[in-house]
């Protein structure tokens, strides 16, 4: 494994997925690294909006010269600058507008992707997938349940499958 746990890394452009392209240029701190061997995106890396797993060819170290306490992606000591904890505020804020509305459950936890047990959602466990993987889990556990006929979210699944075989350039 090329990266450690802790290393600051930059989303390359060249090799970036369109899940992952929206991360073009950010640098992130890796806060896990899996088993390539069985998984695809062993990396986890850890943005002011959130974390996304990357393969290794998605990443570049960033040089430690690079770092600074002025750059828009956190300070040279790996830790996020104070601007992260205003983007939980403004989380925390939109959550409280969304359950306040009338509809807010079923716009927060939709009955449709609560198929698992103990309450897990399918955002749960997407979160840890690629953007293609977590759209395979999403269209598959709601299948039959947001309507009546499976039809359409099984072929939105075999879509995102389709298209994550095409990223990982898995030829027969």
């Amino acid at each position: 494994m090329t990266y450690d746990i802790g290393d600051r890394v930059r989303v390359v452009p060249e090799t970036a997925s369109p899940a992952s392209a929206v991360y073009l240029g950010q640098v992130g701190v890796i806060t896990s690294v899996t088993d390539a061997d069985t998984l695809p995106y062993p990396y986890e890396v850890k943005f002011p909006s959130g974390p996304l797993c990357f393969a290794e060819y998605e990443l570049e170290a960033v040089p430690e010269e690079e770092l600074s306490t002025n750059s828009p992606h956190g300070s040279s000591t790996g830790e996020p600058e104070a601007a992260e904890g205003n983007s939980h505020a403004l989380i925390d804020s939109a959550r409280a507008i969304l359950v306040g509305l009338p509809e807010g459950r079923e716009v927060t936890h939709p009955s449709h992707y609560i198929s698992f047990s103990r309450g897990a959602e399918v955002r749960d466990i997407a979160e840890h997938l690629s953007f293609n993987l977590g759209n395979v889990v999403k269209y598959v556990s709601r299948a039959g349940r947001k309507t009546d006929d499976p039809t359409t979210d099984l072929l939105k699944a075999l879509d995102y499958l389709v298209q994550e075989l095409a990223r990982l350039d898995v030829t027969r």
